[in-house]
């Protein structure tokens, strides 16, 4: 994963590091380790200073990729198959919803938070849920689109071409 100012490449590896390389020179400038299993995916901040990785640890960690050292662990109780960084970096979009950064010390783990819209997500493009629960039941004409999941809401882009936006209120219930 090329960082958003292609600076600095990202690879996310079996050995369960991230190895942080000089786009220019190929050169490795750090490896990043903490994982306890397999990484499968990496990202980058929108300034290029922070990354993300998931592992099947089922963990996703916050890095300082100047420094090499991770700055939050974030618990997930599943292994998180959708990552990225919300436009102002301040949280984490993965498939079970968004997780604010606290950038709390390495050593304190933390969970994601316990509210419905922080864990809001879609299941196989067929369900809507709320942590581990299935929720709403898409029909197949909402399925295989574009989707996005926001802490609060779900946009689905159906085969029509219409767009399907659905709000869950923190109860947990459907606006």
């Amino acid at each position: 994963m090329f960082s958003h100012d292609s600076k600095t490449v990202a690879s996310a590896s079996g050995d369960k590091t991230v190895r942080i390389w000089d786009a220019e020179s190929g050169e490795c400038m750090c490896v990043l380790k903490g994982h306890s299993d397999v990484v499968n995916s990496v990202v980058f901040s929108h300034n290029s200073k922070v990354a993300a990785s998931a592992s099947d640890d089922k963990t996703v960690r916050i890095w300082d990729t100047e420094s090499g050292n991770y700055v939050q662990v974030i618990q997930m109780g599943s292994f998180p198959s959708v990552l990225g960084f919300t436009a102002n970096d301040g949280s984490i979009i993965t498939n079970t919803g968004v997780i604010a950064i606290t950038r709390k010390s390495c050593t304190d783990a933390i969970t994601p938070s316990s509210s419905a819209a922080s864990r809001l997500g879609l299941r196989d493009f067929s369900w809507v849920i709320v942590g581990d629960e299935d929720w709403l039941w898409l029909p197949a004409e909402c399925r295989g689109g574009e989707s996005a999941v926001t802490g609060t809401a779900v946009v689905i882009g159906c085969q029509s071409g219409r767009m399907v936006i659905l709000r869950i209120s923190v109860a947990g219930s459907l606006e």
